[in-house]
């Protein structure tokens, strides 16, 4: 799964990126990968990055993103472990404006109804543009 260019949250609300989804099955085990690149359209402007899917009985992802860019494209990145949906709050730290950042959240997702995985993107303001980059891609392995 891939994101159509410029896909934008503009809410403090959490929202399904249309482009970065997966029809799943019942009771059945997945790895997921979704690496997310994204840029805030100002540097007071945080975010929220985290997966929605059906009701299950197993879900661990490790989320890694990145608050700050240099020449070099690295900067400091940050952990979190996540067992529940929608568990990333916005932060509200500076985010550098107007270049590609990223985030990246890997884990594993035991189903016990059938329903759709999806990353989810959130702005810490409503009204400022956090924009998902084209080149943000999903991965979905599925475990008998």
């Amino acid at each position: 799964a891939g994101c159509s260019p410029g896909c934008a949250s503009r809410s403090r609300v959490r929202r399904d990126d249309g482009g970065l989804t997966f029809a799943l099955a019942a009771n059945t085990t997945y790895h997921f990968i979704f690496y997310i690149v994204f840029r805030s359209a100002a540097t007071t402007t945080g975010f929220g990055f985290s997966v929605n899917g059906p009701a299950n009985s197993l879900l661990d992802y490790i989320v890694h993103y990145q608050t700050t860019a240099n020449a070099a494209l690295t900067g400091d990145v940050t952990q979190r472990k996540d067992t529940a949906y929608d568990a990333m709050g916005a932060l509200n730290a500076t985010v550098t404006a107007g270049v590609n950042l990223r985030c990246r959240m890997e884990g594993i997702l035991r189903t016990t109804a059938a329903g759709t995985l999806a990353a989810r993107v959130r702005s810490e303001l409503a009204n400022n543009d956090l924009v998902v980059q084209a080149q943000s891609v999903g991965i979905l392995t599925t475990f008998s």
